[in-house]
């Protein structure tokens, strides 16, 4: 995606020496070659930045602007009297600002740089410049989009759980990263500050314990909001300082590899 257009791309894999392989085999081959396929689906960007581009398992494609508003690419196999096979929906706008022209739209202060997509659950998650995050409700079969709620009230929540130990001033405060927890429970989403701490949210609002303790349960509810219920504060300067040095020739491992496996969830890491 340029400032100019969005083109979508092809992509084929084609497992080498997969000649007499059964399909599972070649599907599951780790060599092979990757081509990039052009097609005929190219729309402009009406000047509009792109910060970032992310997929759902269904094949539906979101993309975030410098101009904070959502977009979604719809696709298809060819024209119809209604719609074009390639065009570009902003879910941000209302209804009559979609027929306004790009270049007389005002740019928002307030770009999104972030987005994350948990496939899991079909819920999707937005990051702004000044950390607000949104949540948006996919559906329980992920074809539908229904923006649920905006938090810019982060760093308010985070305090009223960790008063002391870290400075939650707006000023101070600002959001890097947003990950999905893939794990079954009431912890969705770990965001994570410039100053390493780690935000443990739920998009539930209402949660009894009989809810929380079935997974069941989990699985039918929806998103309703969003709340902080977990922060962990970086180690302190000291600690770090005085940690012994690793002595990777005995156990064999690099400095950083996990011994679980580099799959752990973010749930999971200390």
């Amino acid at each position: 995606a340029t400032p100019v257009e969005i083109v979508l791309l092809a992509l084929s894999f084609s497992a080498s020496g997969s000649k007499g392989m059964s399909a599972q085999q070649a599907n599951s081959s780790m060599l092979g070659e990757l081509s990039l396929l052009p097609t005929q689906l190219v729309i402009p960007s009406d000047n509009v930045n792109i910060l970032k581009i992310q997929g759902t398992s269904s094949g539906r494609i979101f993309m975030c602007g410098k101009d904070g508003c959502l977009y979604e690419l719809i696709y298809q196999s060819h024209d119809t009297w209604f719609s074009r096979k390639c065009r570009k929906l902003n879910h941000s706008a209302s209804r009559l600002g979609m027929f306004v022209p790009g270049f007389l739209k005002f740019t928002s202060s307030d770009p999104v740089l972030d987005l994350v997509v948990d496939d899991q659950r079909h819920i999707m998650y937005t990051l702004s410049d000044r950390s607000a995050v949104c949540v948006y409700d996919l559906g329980h079969d992920g074809k539908t989009l229904t923006r649920v709620h905006e938090s810019d009230d982060i760093a308010r929540q985070a305090s009223q759980l960790c008063p002391r130990g870290h400075n939650w001033e707006p000023k101070s405060f600002r959001i890097v990263s947003l990950s999905v927890v893939e794990r079954q429970g009431p912890v969705h989403l770990v965001a994570v500050t410039s100053a390493g701490v780690r935000l443990y949210i739920s998009t539930f609002t209402r949660l009894t314990n009989a809810q929380a303790s079935n997974d069941t349960a989990l699985k039918k509810l929806r998103p309703t909001g969003l709340v902080v219920c977990h922060v962990r504060l970086p180690p302190p300067e000291s600690a770090v300082t005085l940690a012994p040095e690793l002595r990777t020739e005995l156990s064999g491992l690099s400095p950083y590899a996990s011994p679980l496996g580099a799959t752990a969830s973010a749930a999971g890491r200390s």
